[in-house]
């Protein structure tokens, strides 16, 4: 077909009763002289001046997307941001739409996308706006800033959703998920709930609920987000009190299922199950310089302990148990060099050191922020060993450091 002149294929069939068939062939007439034939017809192997189409061509339609098969629209939508998905994709098609909102597609979106660490300027109020997202993807750490316009400190943060305060209505608690810009008051409680450090949110995964605590004093209260207009007292009196002391004077580490309440000099640990709502209490990691724990979540809790200059122990607590496991320790003292270019301490005269502040990935990537005045955070791959330095807006002691990642989860999955 490469030979035939565009002439030819522009040409239209003749009509019928001159040269052509009813339905637009070419015919000869008989007394027609071959060669007078084959000079009026430039193509001299085929007899038809009409244009050939291939069958392919003839069956071809535009493609309906709705027609896609749903295993690999789901396969697809997986690799797409929560908020591209929420903003556009969920809008192509109604199949799109319900396969989207279902409670198999959220769950799956939740778990394949990045885990990371929501950093949130505590002492500047514009800044406190626009807090930032460290993560990594695809092997990089990647730093980014959430398309949503925060109305204050950000008090927890569980698979995506976040309970946040409201400087324009002091006694306010709005949940809220970054991504999808959802977002709803949380019925209030008779006591005015107007801090952060004695609230939390957690998830409870057999009955897929989601639960804000509290502390007044010694009372706790429970509200199941999406369910509960009430907020429910606990009964927590069988604790110690000590170990209820601890509940009303700080902030609820949550991880899957669970909440936790740390004193390590006390070596207290008060473990709420979301699940049953019934506490118990544990003890710190064994050793004696429980003054310099820190306690981070991710999949488990986690426990740091200073042995020396940049090292430090680790523990994890098997929340089925209650027992604390032994992990790798983490050993940068004779890294001290490269820390200091990284940190740009070289030559500083002022004592410095680093101070671990969340997984940006659970086992895999851990962040420190320089204890002294610096905006330098860095960033440590327990797997390859490698440092990467990034810098936040302001000093790292102003800023809080929550797990986030983005997702699709909301209240009945609508």
């Amino acid at each position: 077909m490469g030979n035939i002149p565009p002439s030819v294929l522009r040409q239209p069939p003749p009509p019928p009763g001159r040269g052509g068939s009813k339905d637009g062939s070419q015919t000869t007439e008989v007394n027609q002289p071959i060669s007078e034939m084959i000079r009026h017809n430039p193509v001299s192997n085929n007899l038809r001046s009409r244009p050939y189409y291939f069958r392919s061509c003839k069956k071809m339609r535009p493609t309906d997307i709705s027609s896609l098969p749903d295993e690999i629209v789901f396969k697809i939508l997986l690799h797409l941001p929560a908020q591209d998905i929420f903003n556009v994709a969920r809008l192509v098609c109604p199949q799109w739409y319900r396969m989207i909102h279902s409670i198999d597609f959220i769950h799956e979106h939740l778990h394949r996308s990045p885990p990371g660490l929501l950093i949130q300027n505590i002492e500047d109020k514009t800044a406190q706006r626009s807090p930032i997202f460290a993560c990594v993807d695809r092997g990089q750490i990647e730093i980014s800033k959430l398309d949503y316009k925060f109305r204050d400190a950000v008090w927890t943060s569980c698979h995506g959703l976040i309970l946040e305060g409201d400087l324009k209505a002091r006694f306010t608690i709005i949940a809220a998920n970054p991504a999808t810009k959802q977002h709803f008051s949380v019925p209030t409680h008779e006591y005015h709930i107007d801090d952060r450090w004695h609230t939390g949110l957690g998830y409870a995964p057999a009955s897929m609920e989601y639960k804000v605590v509290h502390t007044f004093d010694s009372d706790f209260y429970v509200l199941t987000l999406g369910v509960d207009d009430v907020w429910r007292r606990v009964e927590c009196g069988h604790l110690t009190r000590s170990a209820q002391k601890l509940l009303s004077r700080s902030t609820p580490l949550v991880t899957e299922g669970y909440m936790h309440w740390v004193h390590p000099e006390k070596n207290l640990v008060v473990m709420l199950d979301l699940e049953t709502e019934a506490f118990r209490q544990l003890r710190c990691p064994p050793g004696k310089k429980r003054a310099n724990c820190g306690f981070l979540v991710g999949d488990s809790l986690t426990c740091f302990t200073m042995r020396g200059w940049f090292s430090w122990g680790v523990w994890e607590l098997r929340p089925g148990t209650g027992e604390w496991k032994k992990l790798p320790g983490i050993e940068l003292g004779g890294r001290a060099q490269e820390l200091e270019n990284l940190c740009g301490k070289k030559g500083c005269d002022c004592d410095w050191g680093l101070s671990v502040v969340g997984w940006i990935k659970y086992k895999e990537v851990l962040v420190f922020r320089v204890s002294c005045p610096s905006r330098v955070c860095i960033a440590y791959s327990i797997r390859t060993g490698e440092l990467r330095a990034f810098e936040l807006d302001c000093e790292g002691n102003k800023h809080n450091y929550l797990p986030h990642r983005s997702s699709l989860v909301w209240l009945g999955g609508t």
